[in-house]
């Protein structure tokens, strides 16, 4: 008499590590990082620019210190507005804890590094003297985003659902755009200065990227 077994292969899917990720965790994401950004604003003038990279004389230091410091009020803002509203949702989608430990890595030491580097050697030659601003981690946070958004659609996705096929498509859509504008080296802000949209480019597909190497 043979015996056969079925095997339930129905996926379940848990969305979010909100309910995981520790204390210590949530303090940094949601306390320490604003606190840092809000402490380097409020610094004098003397002391600000100590963690400014200026492109005349580079410091090792100032290659991360610099995307830390902002000089203006609605500059740090609008990177605050969107940090926390990026990072909230990464929360509620993320369900890879170490994934999530090594991306804050990502995000807040290597990105900044990296595009200090690149627009260091970028910006020298086009007679600009600094570059300032947590936009690049933002949009770090921004490629990882995306990610978790479309690895989430391509699990649940079934043929012939024809509303998640088509957010599958709005979503290739948005990583299409945001890499376009992200391409413009320099986009005018409404406060009127000028956006570092290399580095924007450079933290979006490094945090796109990097997520997806730590998917497993």
């Amino acid at each position: 008499m043979m015996t056969t077994t079925v095997h339930n292969t129905k996926e379940k899917y848990s969305f979010g590590i909100t309910k995981s990720v520790s204390l210590i965790e949530l303090l940094f994401v949601y306390v320490a990082i604003p606190t840092l950004l809000a402490w380097i604003y409020t610094l004098p003038p003397e002391l600000k620019y100590r963690f400014i990279l200026f492109f005349d004389h580079p410091g090792f230091l100032q290659l991360l210190t610099t995307n830390y410091v902002h000089q203006l009020f609605s500059h740090l803002q609008t990177n605050l507005f969107y940090y926390f509203l990026i990072m909230s949702i990464i929360l509620v989608l993320e369900t890879n804890r170490n994934r999530f430990r090594a991306m804050l890595l990502i995000v807040f030491g290597l990105i900044p590094l990296v595009t200090s580097v690149v627009t260091l050697q970028y910006f020298t030659a086009a007679n600009y003297f600094q570059v300032i601003g947590f936009s690049a981690a933002v949009a770090g946070l921004f490629g990882y985003l995306i990610y978790l958004m479309v690895e989430k659609l391509y699990r649940v996705r079934q043929p012939g659902n024809y509303i998640a096929y088509l957010v599958w498509i709005l979503v290739s859509a948005a990583i299409i755009m945001m890499s376009a504008a992200a391409l413009g080296v320099t986009a005018v802000y409404s406060v009127g200065h000028l956006a570092n949209g290399l580095g924007h480019l450079v933290g979006y597909v490094i945090g796109l990227i990097m997520c997806y190497l730590f998917r497993h």
